[in-house]
């Protein structure tokens, strides 16, 4: 069960000041020409994109969460994503946001995308696969989310200085779903 701002039922849809007025790239359907105002190739983003969204996209949710502390999300058993504080919802393909308080649209768009029709969202567990997650992958991820594209995505800004497979539990920041019920 997920608490309200995950679910998207009825979130309060705000722009926290590290992401006003920050364009929100989104690859949408299969097209990748939006790439190239980022400086990115879009032949390469493209084949980029199918390894990290259709594969390696719980590797990447994974490590987004520990280089930002944003909540890990589940669509069924298919994909992982992250959704950053105002909502918004963070993968390979770039940001979903809603486009007002009580949309939910986004999420129906995601679940056709990854053919997951009346799958159901969780919350991930991102204490398990952190636990799973060797360094080689961190590394390979790390260079993934140094791309332009990913870098149009999920700017340096967005990221904690010390990510929170380093830190202590109890420096870590809340995650506001952790007192929700399972």
């Amino acid at each position: 069960m997920l608490c309200p701002h995950q679910a998207g039922a009825r979130f309060v849809y705000r722009h926290p000041a590290q992401h006003q007025g920050a364009a929100d790239p989104v690859i949408v359907g299969q097209d990748y020409s939006v790439v190239a105002k980022h400086s990115a190739d879009p032949e390469a983003t493209e084949r980029d994109v199918q390894i990290w969204a259709h594969g390696q996209c719980a590797l990447l949710a994974q490590r987004i969460h520990e280089l930002s502390g944003w909540a890990i999300l589940e669509l069924g058993i298919n994909h992982f994503l992250v959704q950053r504080p105002d909502g918004a919802l963070v993968d390979a393909y770039g940001v979903q946001r809603p486009a007002h308080d009580e949309d939910t649209s986004y999420f129906e768009e995601i679940a056709d995308r990854y053919d997951a029709h009346g799958a159901n969202w969780k919350k991930g567990n991102s204490d398990s696969y952190g636990s799973m997650t060797a360094d080689e992958d961190r590394a390979e991820t790390d260079e993934y989310l140094e791309t332009p594209w990913m870098l149009a995505v999920f700017p340096r800004q967005h990221r904690l200085a010390l990510p929170l497979s380093y830190m202590a539990l109890e420096e870590r920041p809340d995650d506001p779903c952790d007192e929700m019920e399972e």
